[in-house]
């Protein structure tokens, strides 16, 4: 009997010792799991504000954007309706033939074609610029 008494408390040990061991495994997978959450949390902050960054440079390169372009359009509408009333008036003043009046016309039209061009050109070039810095 003593020895089964023995083995008894010798398994009681192990016991004991596997228990105190899983104690601590558990220890150990709860430290792991709070340091992988409180790590998850700071980089979906990180992301969160790269986020809120991109959005502000997006929104004032939308309002930029908007205000060029409201004063290119100006530009060329006040420009463009004055060099039509002064072309208009000219050609009543000057008593031009409906052959050169019609080719001045295209001639005029192209010019305009080709501001317009040189306007879109520049605004392609000015977005990729704002866009890329």
């Amino acid at each position: 009997m003593p020895k089964k008494e023995e083995k008894l408390k010798e398994l009681e040990s192990k016991m004991e010792d596997l228990s105190k061991q899983l104690g601590d495994l558990n220890k150990l997978l709860l430290d792991l799991h709070i340091a992988q959450t409180n790590q998850s949390t700071v980089y979906s902050q990180w992301i969160e504000e790269q986020r809120k960054k991109a959005e502000e440079t997006e929104k004032k390169f939308e309002i930029q954007m908007f205000y060029r372009s409201l004063v290119l359009g100006l530009v060329l509408g006040i420009l463009g309706n004055l060099f039509a009333s002064y072309y208009m008036k000219a050609l009543e003043i000057f008593a031009i033939r409906t052959e050169v009046w019609i080719a001045m016309t295209f001639g005029m039209l192209i010019g305009v074609l080709a501001v317009n061009w040189i306007l879109y050109l520049e605004i392609k070039k000015l977005i990729k610029k704002t866009s890329s810095s």
